[in-house]
C-alpha cells in the first residue's frame, strides 16, 4: 500500500518520444536573425510550443522522489529530467515511475552571466534556464542552457567566451539535404538562402544538471557544424550515429541583457 506522502501527474511516457533524443551543440556563433525567421513568427520554422503535446496520449506517473520521499512532480509534464525540490536528487522519469537519474558527470563550478531558474531579458523577448549541459571540444568547454521563450518555445541559449547565442530547433522536414558531415568551406542553398560551412568539430557533453524535455547523454560525442548565410544569419547542425538535428538562432551582446534572477 503506498504511503500518503505518493503523488501522482500526468506526464507522456517516455517511449512516447519519436526516435533519439536529440541534443543542442553550439558554440561561438555570430549570428544576427531578421524578418520571418523571428521565433514568435508563424513561419513554420520553429518547433512549436511545449503546448502541443498535450493531445499526445498520457499516463499516470508515480512523482515520488525515491530518494526521500516527497512529491517530484517536474513543473512542465514533458520533462524526462527534474531534481526534486525537497532533497535536490536529479531524477530521471521513465514510464509510470521516477528513477535515480545516472551519470551526469561534475559540473565543476564557473562565473556564469546566469544560473538556472533565471530569466534572461534579450533584446527581443526573454528565456527562462531550466536545465544545464557543459560540452567539452577538447581545446575548452562551453554552456548550454536548455528552457523556454516569453511564449513558451522550447530553446537553447549557448555561452561561450561571453557569446551568447539563442537557438531553436527546427522541425524535421525544414531540414537541410544534407545527409552527412559537410567540409569546412562548403556550399549549400536552404530556404532560399545560401549558406557556406564555417566551422566544424566534435564534442562531448560531460555533466549535466536541472531539468530537460530532451536529455543529453553525458559520454557522447557528437559532430557539430555551423554554417553562415550571407546576410550572417546561422545554421546549426549536429551529426551522431543515427540521428542529425538542426537548429537556427541568433547572437546576442551580453551588455544588451538583463539577468532577472529565480526568488
Amino acid at each position: 500500500m503506498r504511503s500518503a506522502r505518493q503523488k501522482y501527474a500526468l506526464i507522456t511516457p517516455f517511449h512516447a518520444c519519436i526516435g533519439h533524443q536529440p541534443r543542442h551543440i553550439a558554440k561561438g556563433r555570430n549570428f544576427l536573425t531578421s524578418g520571418p525567421f523571428h521565433p514568435s513568427a508563424t513561419c513554420g520554422i520553429v518547433s512549436v510550443s511545449l503546448k502541443r503535446f498535450r493531445g499526445m496520449p498520457q499516463a499516470m506517473v508515480n512523482t515520488t522522489c525515491p530518494n526521500c520521499g516527497d512529491d517530484a512532480a517536474p513543473a512542465l509534464d514533458r520533462l524526462r529530467m527534474t531534481p526534486c525540490a525537497s532533497c535536490g536528487t536529479t531524477l530521471f522519469i521513465h514510464d509510470d515511475r521516477m528513477e535515480l537519474a545516472g551519470e551526469q558527470g561534475v559540473m565543476h563550478d564557473a562565473p556564469m552571466l546566469f544560473d538556472l531558474g533565471d530569466t534572461v531579458h534579450l533584446p527581443r523577448g526573454h528565456f527562462t534556464a531550466m536545465g544545464h549541459a557543459r560540452f567539452s571540444y577538447g581545446r575548452g568547454v562551453w554552456d548550454e542552457f536548455w528552457g523556454l521563450d516569453e511564449e513558451g518555445l522550447r530553446c537553447w541559449l549557448s555561452v561561450d567566451e561571453g557569446d551568447l547565442v539563442l537557438q531553436y530547433p527546427l522541425k524535421s522536414n525544414q531540414y537541410p539535404a544534407l545527409d552527412r558531415v559537410p567540409l569546412i568551406g562548403h556550399v549549400f542553398q536552404w530556404n532560399y538562402m545560401r549558406f557556406t560551412v564555417t566551422e566544424l568539430d566534435e564534442a562531448e557533453c560531460i555533466a549535466l544538471r536541472g531539468s530537460f524535455e530532451d536529455v543529453p547523454v553525458v559520454g557522447e560525442r557528437y559532430t557539430f557544424f555551423n554554417c553562415t548565410a550571407d546576410d550572417m544569419r546561422l545554421l546549426s547542425g549536429e551529426f551522431w550515429d543515427g540521428g542529425r538535428a538542426w537548429y537556427i538562432g541568433h547572437w546576442h551582446d551580453p551588455f544588451e541583457v538583463r539577468v532577472e534572477r529565480a526568488a
